[in-house]
């Protein structure tokens, strides 16, 4: 995707800050306007920006979400072991 794209992207989904700056309220929003997330037309979960599949049914959406939880979880880990 180059930069055009994005900017496009943003401006449909009315996003004016990155993901990683969102406040919770700001990416609630952006949830509900389909601008991270969406069900394609044939019914798969698919990343908003790029159509990407990203899971098919249930059982793949459970396994998604328990893995971004255990990056999370390390990700929190490593930045308190900065703090």
């Amino acid at each position: 995707m180059n930069y055009k794209e994005l900017e496009w992207s943003r401006k449909f989904y009315d996003i004016k800050k990155f993901a990683q700056v969102l406040n919770v309220g700001e990416y609630s929003r952006a949830l509900e306007k389909e601008a991270i997330v969406q069900v394609d037309s044939h019914g798969y979960l698919v990343d908003s920006f790029t159509g990407m599949s990203l899971t098919a049914d249930a059982e793949q959406l459970s396994l998604l979400i328990a893995h971004m939880e255990r990056l999370m979880s390390e990700v929190n880990k490593k930045y308190r072991e900065v703090m």
